[in-house]
Formats: C-alpha cells, sequence, structure tokens
C-alpha cells in the first residue's frame, strides 16, 4: 500500500507499505472478512450451506440454528431463543457487533411480523426514496408499470442524449424488482436491456414503473408458517417472438413453498425458438434448473421436499414430455429436452397442466393490461 498522507517517511518517499491485516476499501478486505467470519463459525460447529455459501447452520439437541450472511450484515434464527443467544456470544467474543433485536429492516428490506405469525415483506421506504430521487412526488400514479404496446415499432423514437441517469434508476428499480416485487420483474428486465442506447420512449417507460410502484407501495409479499402442505410448486411461462429486433422470447417462471412466494424471474431466452412450444420448453428447462436449486436450499433449511410440482400452460410443450418420439419440429432443442424429460421420467418433477387465466408466471414475460395486473399480482403473492 502506498505511505498515507501525512506518514510519508523522509528519503523512502518511493517505498510502500506491508500490510499485517486487512484494512477497509481494499479489494481483499472483503475476502479476509468472508474468511474470518467463516473459520469462527465453522469453529464452532455451524456448517455453510451447499446450495448458498453465505446461509451456516447449526443442530443442537435436535433444533437448529441458522446464520445468514449478508457482507458484516447476519440474520440469526431459531425456534429455540437459547439458540440464538448462544450464537450472538460467539460473534461477540470474536468481533464487536451491534444486536438489532428482531429483524425490522435487513439491506433495504422491511420485514413485519403479525399477531399470527406471518411475514409481510416489502420496500416502502426504498421505493418512497426512489420517487423522491426521480421527482415523481407529485406525479398522478400508473395502474400499469409499462405499456402494453411497447413492443410495437417506433419510428420517431429519439435516444436520450445522455443514458446515466437512465442506468442510476434501472439499478435501483432491479432491486427492488428481485427481492420484493415480482410484479415489475419483467418490465425492469425488458427496459434493462436498453442501457448503452435508451430512447426517450425507454424512459418514459423506466418513470411509468415509479409512478406504478408509488401507487402500489404498500402491496407486500406474505410469507406464512401456517401455509398448505402443497410442497414446492412452480409457474413456468414464455412470451414467444415478441421482442422485434430479434425475435427472442421471453422466460418467466416462479415459485412458491407453503403457499407463499420465493423465488421469481424473468429472462430473456439465449436462442431464437422456433415455435410457442419450443419457448414454453426453454422456459421449462430454465425453471427446472431453478427448481432443482431451491430444493436443495430447503434440504439445508432441514425442509427435505420430495414433492416439486410445476406447472405449464401450453399442451403442446408438456406432450413433448410425455412421447418418446423426436420430431422435425423438436429433434434441435435436444438438450433441453432431454434435461427436463429426465426429470419427468425420473419423477423428480411432476409437470403440469395449467389454464392460462391463472399461470402466476404470466406477469414475468411480457407487458399485460390493467386488471390482468391486478389479478396476476394476487396470483404472485402480494397483498395490501
Amino acid at each position: 500500500m502506498r505511505q498515507p498522507p501525512g506518514f510519508v517517511v523522509k528519503g523512502s518517499e518511493d517505498k510502500v507499505c506491508r500490510l499485517k491485516r486487512s484494512l477497509y476499501g481494499l479489494k481483499q478486505s472483503a475476502r479476509s472478512w468472508n474468511n474470518k467470519l467463516h473459520q469462527v463459525l465453522v469453529g464452532d460447529g455451524f456448517k455453510r450451506s451447499e446450495a448458498d455459501p453465505c446461509l451456516y447452520s447449526k443442530q443442537v439437541n435436535g433444533k437448529r440454528c441458522y446464520i445468514l450472511v449478508y457482507v458484516d450484515d447476519l440474520i440469526i434464527a431459531s425456534e429455540e431463543e437459547k439458540l440464538i443467544t448462544l450464537a450472538g456470544r460467539i460473534l461477540e467474543r470474536n468481533f464487536e457487533i451491534v444486536s438489532l433485536g428482531e429483524v425490522r429492516n435487513y439491506v433495504g428490506i422491511e420485514v413485519e411480523r403479525d399477531n399470527a405469525g406471518d411475514f409481510h415483506i416489502s420496500q416502502r421506504k426504498y421505493i418512497t426514496d426512489i420517487v423522491k430521487s426521480a421527482g415523481l412526488e407529485d406525479a398522478k400514479s400508473s395502474p400499469i408499470p409499462i405499456d402494453v404496446g411497447y413492443f410495437k415499432p417506433n419510428t420517431e423514437d429519439k435516444p436520450l442524449p445522455d443514458n446515466t441517469e437512465y442506468q442510476k434508476l434501472v439499478g435501483k428499480l432491479l432491486f427492488v424488482a428481485v427481492n420484493s416485487r415480482p410484479d415489475i420483474a419483467a418490465p425492469v428486465s425488458i427496459l434493462s436491456r436498453k442501457l448503452s442506447n435508451p430512447t426517450q420512449r425507454d424512459w418514459n417507460e423506466l418513470r411509468r414503473i415509479v409512478r406504478y410502484l408509488k401507487g402500489s407501495i404498500n402491496l407486500k409479499l406474505r410469507l406464512s408458517n401456517r401455509g398448505d402442505d402443497s410442497g414446492l410448486v412452480g409457474y413456468a411461462d414464455a412470451d414467444w417472438a415478441e421482442c422485434r429486433n430479434d425475435r427472442k422470447s421471453n422466460s418467466g417462471f416462479l415459485f412458491k413453498f407453503c403457499g407463499g412466494t420465493i423465488s421469481w424471474a424473468c429472462r430473456k431466452q439465449t436462442c431464437v425458438s422456433l415455435s410457442t412450444a419450443e419457448a414454453e420448453f426453454v422456459a421449462l428447462s430454465e425453471a427446472s434448473q431453478e427448481a432443482i436449486w431451491i430444493q436443495r436450499l430447503l434440504h439445508d433449511l432441514d425442509e427435505d421436499v420430495q414433492n416439486i410440482q410445476l406447472n405449464e400452460d401450453n399442451q403442446s410443450c408438456l406432450k413433448m414430455l410425455h412421447t418418446e418420439k423426436f420430431s422435425n419440429r423438436t429433434k434441435h432443442i435436444d438438450t433441453k429436452y432431454n434435461f427436463v424429460k429426465d426429470l419427468y421420467q425420473s419423477g423428480v418433477i411432476q409437470f403440469m397442466y395449467c389454464p392460462s387465466e391463472i399461470m402466476a408466471a404470466d406477469l414475468l414475460t411480457k407487458p399485460v393490461a390493467r386488471v390482468r395486473v391486478q389479478q396476476l399480482r394476487r396470483l404472485n403473492g402480494l397483498e395490501d
């Protein structure tokens, strides 16, 4: 490290310092901190999750204690108060820590717990800050997050002279979309593809998302300990060739566990699908990968999920799983076909038909109208 100002040794100005320990701000400091924390936790009997390296667990007399790590912000959870206290003492012996009590706000995510024991996840304060920074406090709220006709060609659209503010706003909205609001995941994903060359229309649609969040700021994800016993249930959907530029499709999936929404995503497919069924099959493949990972994560949380149900609204896609024959229209998707079909034949995942009217992942694939938005966000687990 260069000698800091005010502490430069005269006559040795060209020399550097050799550090005996990490300092805040160095590129290796984060790794050093994580290694130290890992050493402390493992030394006390905690085991790191194979599915998520930021999750640790320990079993004492048949009871589990979990520690979730986000840099130096930690959550300790257990059904036994004593185990939480013991874990806190372990950290106190090795680090200077501040205990904030029951979790209320974690890395910008607000957590509320009602009298029934249900958890409600939201980001109201963070959204309020976005609205203020965008200068939209007095703007009229929008009933939809993105215009239904966004993908229609517009030859009069002009490029933004500076994309800096556009990129900043996309980053802020992404944090909301991936943590608490599946209803804006598709719009934010679609508009994030224009980071290098946004147009005035893209900027207007991005600000529409902010106005939509302003009008729906009280929506929360509910996670209940009184949910059903349906196990892990997923929904997969695709919007075929909607993008006019390259004709690549959008994939969307959403997963619920015991009735509560725990995972969702909207992604642009990397290949051009030649039919709706093929686009749906690609989406099914992506959702299956997520399902396997969630199953592993739940196993590390002492929840052995044997029943995984993945819902699909395209009959042709499902028929491809049930047949032993290749056709001229499907043989080119061999890799994804065999991956999903292997999961089906081995019984790891049950693939079920789901009517389009109740396909929860539909909101994660494309812009939809106002009434459909309201219907689908309820299916996504969002409540006032």
